[in-house]
């Protein structure tokens, strides 16, 4: 059986794993070192949106752990990083030389770009495709299976994959699910959809809001007059609390060029992935997502 760290839709590297540690060491635990199942769902549901009950019972049948009790902790944590440690499933390492095949005559390569959220027209493309295809138990709303690529197949993603449908998560782990076990033949360039979405590392900081970002020189590459309205009138106009909730819509509505239902289809994903999602799971997942 391959390591089952993919299931986890998290990046297999060592500083992953160090927070996933820093993690479980904040949450109480029983005096045998022991925590409950549902407090480890969750922990590691903060860290990893994606992260269910599912995937938590795959890693315990597979390190041979009690799956129905608490789990040590020293255990779980011993296990992953030794998981880590071995498993093919990595980017390489900076500064790594990457051997890329030579292409042949017997070699497809694929582009695929402007997915958008689109999770519908990303699972047509698969059925479509020559170098894509779906292996394994249906995954549900995650699809009919794992996304596989052949062995004569290479996949160039062109950028923008999320923004204005209801599957901007679903198809970015699958994308990066696909690149971790394909690293060589698997190539994602960042659109501009893709890299604004760094900003929310630091305009959702503690502390942080629109107006600050505005101080700081608000959306300069957005010529004046500005179509959309500042931070303070948006919230008077939508009758909003200062704060990140109120922030990420601005955001998303007036200067990162996405539509007025992005916030909404963000939520909507989340509760269909994990039953429910209020507005505060949607900051979390943009804040995370970083």
């Amino acid at each position: 059986t391959p390591p089952l760290l993919a299931r986890m839709h998290g990046a297999a590297d060592a500083a992953n794993y160090t927070r996933i540690a820093k993690c479980l060491q904040t949450l109480s635990t029983g005096p045998d070192g022991t925590i409950d199942q549902a407090s480890l769902v969750q922990a590691l549901h903060i860290l990893d949106a994606s992260f269910t009950e599912g995937d938590l019972q795959k890693i315990l049948r597979a390190a041979g752990m009690d799956s129905a009790g608490p789990v040590s902790c020293e255990a779980f944590m011993s296990w992953l990083f030794h998981e880590a440690s071995r498993t093919d499933e990595r980017f390489p390492l900076i500064g790594q030389h990457v051997d890329v095949p030579t292409l042949t005559d017997q070699m497809t390569v694929e582009f695929l770009t402007d997915v958008e959220g689109n999770w519908d027209y990303f699972v047509h493309f698969v059925s479509m495709s020559k170098v894509l295809y779906w292996d394994g138990d249906e995954r549900g709303v995650w699809g009919p299976g794992e996304l596989q690529l052949r062995d004569d197949g290479f996949l160039v993603f062109g950028g923008d994959a999320v923004d204005k449908g209801p599957g901007d998560i679903r198809v970015v782990k699958t994308l990066l699910s696909l690149k971790r076990r394909h690293w060589s033949r698997v190539f994602i360039v960042l659109g501009n959809r893709d890299i604004c979405k760094l900003r929310f590392y630091a305009e959702l900081a503690e502390g942080e809001d629109g107006s600050t970002f505005e101080v700081r020189g608000g959306a300069y590459w957005i010529p004046d007059p500005k179509p959309c309205p500042d931070y303070e009138t948006y919230l008077q106009m939508h009758d909003l609390e200062r704060g990140h909730t109120s922030t990420v819509r601005w955001i998303l509505d007036c200067n990162m060029g996405c539509q007025g239902t992005t916030f909404r289809t963000r939520r909507q994903e989340l509760a269909l992935l994990y039953g429910k999602a209020s507005d505060l799971d949607v900051v979390r997942s943009y804040r995370n997502s970083v």
